[in-house]
């Protein structure tokens, strides 16, 4: 019974988080998504919300239960929407300005955050939006910031909703902000490969602007314990 509980668990996880993707790539209507892209989108948004699902879990045992199910719900509309629209933003920004680009998964990497989430460790390098075209460097920059922006923003919904759900929802958005701010705060670092980079190389008060305003967001986390 645990074992077809938590198989039919998945399954109906699967199927809303494919009903939401196709909904929320609708909003993008001026954008491409070929069936090969949508399904990388989709393996990262189920492979994420995932792992932080198993983060989130105390008890190893409930993984095995509905409990679980409810915990990927959550980790879906916070950590993995998190993770995705702000690959999404990279995207539409890139074919805003001439280029093509299309998400690519790393599977490997997907495989490996679920299992390090086991040890309470959250790691996640779920892929990157692969840019063919020539971008100057303040359309490479722009491109970059439209990621961490993107998380910025979605943490202040965050932060909003908090403030008008219920008191039984609010962790949620508590947990939104938090990993939303995260999300966008790590993605800042402004060396190898990450947006922060190339932020720091086309604008440096941009780069201090939008980092400044990305920890006063992942602070705003600290009087919200008052509540």
């Amino acid at each position: 019974m645990i074992i077809c509980s938590s198989a039919t668990s998945f399954g109906a996880s699967t199927v809303v988080f494919e009903i939401v993707l196709n909904t929320m790539l609708c909003l993008y209507s001026n954008m491409r998504f070929s069936k090969r892209e949508k399904t990388a989108i989709l393996k990262t948004w189920i492979a994420i919300s995932i792992a932080f699902a198993i983060f989130m879990t105390d008890n190893f045992s409930s993984i095995l239960s509905w409990q679980f199910l409810v915990n990927i719900i959550l980790a879906g509309v916070t950590a993995g929407l998190g993770v995705i629209l702000h690959e999404v933003a990279h995207k539409y920004f890139a074919n805003k300005y001439g280029a093509y680009a299309e998400y690519e998964s790393n599977d490997q990497m997907l495989l490996l955050t679920i299992i390090i989430s086991f040890f309470r460790v959250i790691f996640a390098a779920p892929g990157a939006v692969k840019i063919i075209g020539h971008l100057d460097r303040k359309e490479r920059g722009l491109v970059a910031l439209a990621g961490p922006l993107c998380n910025f923003l979605l943490g202040l919904i965050f932060l909003a909703l908090f403030f008008v759900l219920s008191p039984t929802l609010r962790p949620v958005a508590s947990y939104g902000l938090i990993i939303n701010s995260w999300i966008a705060l790590f993605n800042m670092i402004p060396a190898l490969s990450f947006d922060g980079a190339k932020i720091w190389e086309y604008n440096k008060l941009t780069y201090f602007g939008t980092t400044a305003l990305i920890i006063i967001l992942f602070l705003s986390q600290v009087p919200l314990k008052l509540f």
